[in-house]
């Protein structure tokens, strides 16, 4: 199962108070790796953060449902 959800994904549009985006839901922190012996910039995969002390809120709940569907399937 992914992880990270796209930028332009259901799950962003759906809740986006689960993510860290800015007032027009475009996303202030993204996924990626630093720099390394192997790439001197790093590099940003686009996916938006979590709002993890959003998500704590309802200790969870979208990971539960998201984990419970993909159980389910």
């Amino acid at each position: 199962m992914p992880i990270f959800v796209a930028e332009d994904s259901a799950d962003v549009w759906s809740h986006p108070d689960l993510f860290v985006l800015d007032e027009e839901g475009n996303p202030t922190v993204i996924a990626g790796v630093p720099p390394d012996l192997f790439s001197a910039t790093g590099s940003g995969w686009g996916n938006p953060h979590y709002a993890g002390m959003s998500m704590a809120g309802d200790r969870f709940q979208w990971w539960r449902d998201r984990c419970g569907a993909r159980l389910r399937s």
